[in-house]
């Protein structure tokens, strides 16, 4: 966390523009979900062996929380590779690792305004 802050303050953003926030992530989309916060970008980084049992949960959250053309970039095992039910935007590999960049629909393209 001290890393991403560090990057944050290099490039001068800070609350309410960017937050890093510790601790378990569902929870912490839960309270976000409760206080009616939405995002224009998340990060995702679960322990590759509790990829799987997040997944449906992740996926039930996170549409709600994120603004129009949001993007959540999540980083698990190529082989059990977490899977959103937002559109992949783009995909990477890096040996056992897969990066996938999923973006939420804009106002319009998901039949909503």
């Amino acid at each position: 966390m001290r890393v991403l802050r560090a990057n944050l303050d290099a490039f001068g953003l800070s609350s309410p523009q960017a937050e890093v926030r510790g601790g378990d992530a569902l929870a912490a989309l839960r309270a976000a979900r409760a206080a009616g916060e939405t995002y224009d970008l998340v990060f995702v980084d679960p322990p590759y062996s509790r990829a799987g049992e997040l997944e449906g949960e992740l996926g039930a959250l996170l549409p709600g929380l994120l603004a129009p053309g949001a993007r959540v970039v999540v980083e698990s095992d190529r082989r059990a590779p977490l899977r959103l039910t937002l559109a992949v935007e783009r995909e990477r590999r890096y040996g056992d690792t897969v990066i996938t960049i999923h973006r939420h629909a804009t106002e319009g393209e998901d039949g909503r305004q």
